[in-house]
């Protein structure tokens, strides 16, 4: 595997009147222009952060190197920042209902998080997503949120682990 180094994550949810500290000790999977990919075997992490808008032909060679980790490393919890990226095409939201959620069984993913911008979401077709996936944003057993709020997804992510 690739580098090491150590984050600690306090995620402090009043809302939630919850606090909790998790360690993460993250390998770096890879590391591009593009995107970063790392994991915590420990806790079955993994996390891929998104650093520049890619092109569709980038995005989606990315989301399966990122799921091809995932079944390689049995990852359990699943931590996408995708804020970077500024608009997801029709197409490429067609694409991961049809190539990446067939995929989610051959995986041991039990939750995915996905941190968007505000407008990220408004230019989704997320009713359509979810409709076309699953009820609940369940996904072959793997449930799946989206989010604006790291501290909220990272939370969501932890809780009943």
């Amino acid at each position: 595997m690739g580098t090491r180094h150590t984050l600690t994550v306090s995620i402090n949810m009043t809302s939630f009147n919850t606090q909790a500290t998790y360690t993460l000790q993250l390998t770096t999977l890879l590391r591009n222009e593009h995107v970063a990919i790392e994991f915590d075997d420990n806790l079955k992490y993994i996390q891929l952060t998104w650093l520049k808008h890619p092109e569709s032909d980038i995005f989606r060679s990315m989301f399966n190197t990122a799921v091809a980790y995932c079944i390689e490393y049995n990852s359990e919890l699943w931590y996408s920042d995708a804020r970077a990226i500024h608009y997801l095409e029709f197409a490429d939201q067609k694409w991961v209902l049809t190539n990446i959620a067939p995929q989610l069984p051959l995986t041991k993913v039990r939750k995915f998080a996905r941190l968007s911008s505000l407008e990220s979401i408004s230019l989704m077709d997320i009713n359509h997503m979810y409709d076309a996936v699953e009820e609940k944003g369940v996904v072959n057993g793997t449930k799946c949120e989206i989010f604006t709020d790291k501290n909220e997804a990272l939370h969501w992510l932890f809780s009943e682990v």
